[in-house]
């Protein structure tokens, strides 16, 4: 009599199989062409492939301006899970909506909070935060700069990522046009 169960293993390599093909969707390391290349040679050609893809000023102004969107997008601790799930979809120069991503990080967030509830201030309704405070909980005063805050994170988030957008694809067309550094017809 053995205690073996040939189920287990049959499970373990089928979740494997799936784990696998999902990393292979999200990370395309096999579509470079080095099979049976050791894993650090993989990784710097990952990385050598990420830093060259979509250098277009209109590419790399748009991806460093939506990382910049979403370091304002008022969720703090997520944007960049965020970031990351939708930088497949829109095709995106990740490294470059990494950089602006991390416009927010823990020592810059009491910071971002106080600009954004200022702003929700100047652009929120007074009757929004009239009616908040005439519900009946018990957090009334904290609903209200709460409403504040996301009102003002996403019109900071959607005005700094504009203007991000503007300022950096002047700047890299400037340097595609003086140091050829980028594709060459972006400097056209």
């Amino acid at each position: 009599m053995t205690h073996f169960s040939p189920k287990v293993p049959a499970i373990r390599n089928s979740f494997f199989k799936v784990l696998r093909r999902v990393l292979k969707f999200l990370f395309p390391l096999p579509a470079m062409p080095l099979p049976g290349a050791p894993w650090r040679r993989r990784v710097k050609a990952f990385m050598r492939l990420e830093f060259a893809r979509h250098r277009t000023p209109g590419h790399a102004a748009f991806s460093l301006s939506i990382g910049v969107f979403f370091g304002f997008f008022p969720i703090y601790g997520f944007q960049v899970i965020a970031l990351m799930a939708l930088s497949f979809a829109l095709r995106i120069n990740r490294p470059l909506a990494l950089l602006g991503v991390y416009v927010s990080n823990p020592p810059t967030y009491p910071f971002i909070i106080a600009l954004a509830v200022w702003v929700g201030k100047k652009v929120v309704p007074h009757s929004w935060i009239i009616g908040a405070a005439h519900l009946p909980f018990r957090f009334n005063n904290l609903l209200a700069h709460g409403i504040e805050w996301f009102f003002g994170s996403l019109v900071l988030s959607l005005v700094l990522g504009g203007l991000c957008c503007l300022i950096s694809y002047l700047f890299f067309l400037a340097l595609a046009r003086r140091k050829n550094i980028l594709v060459p017809d972006a400097a056209r």
